[in-house]
């Protein structure tokens, strides 16, 4: 199939009005899937262990404090560290 300059030009314009009519508006929790999860553990064999929800802000905060404080040295992982998400 070919297609004209015209006709590329044209879908080029409507993706690019496409992409900036959705890229102004904010970020909501409603545009995560639902059906997937959401749910994360994070941790080592030992001493370091984080679990929570990616939805909840709180959770999120512990999550990073964990891994920042991991990426500092300030905890020594025992073992592996894992991350999972349910």
């Amino acid at each position: 199939m070919k297609i004209t300059r015209k006709e590329l030009r044209k879908m080029i314009m409507e993706e690019k009005a496409n992409l900036s009519e959705t890229s102004g508006r904010a970020f909501s929790p409603g545009d995560i899937m639902t059906n997937m999860g959401t749910g994360f553990t994070f941790g080592d064999e030992a001493s370091l262990y984080v679990e929570g929800n990616l939805l909840n802000v709180r959770d999120l905060r512990a999550l990073a404090d964990a891994l920042d404080r991991l990426y500092l040295g300030q905890v020594i992982p025992q073992g592996r560290v894992g991350f999972d998400i349910d």
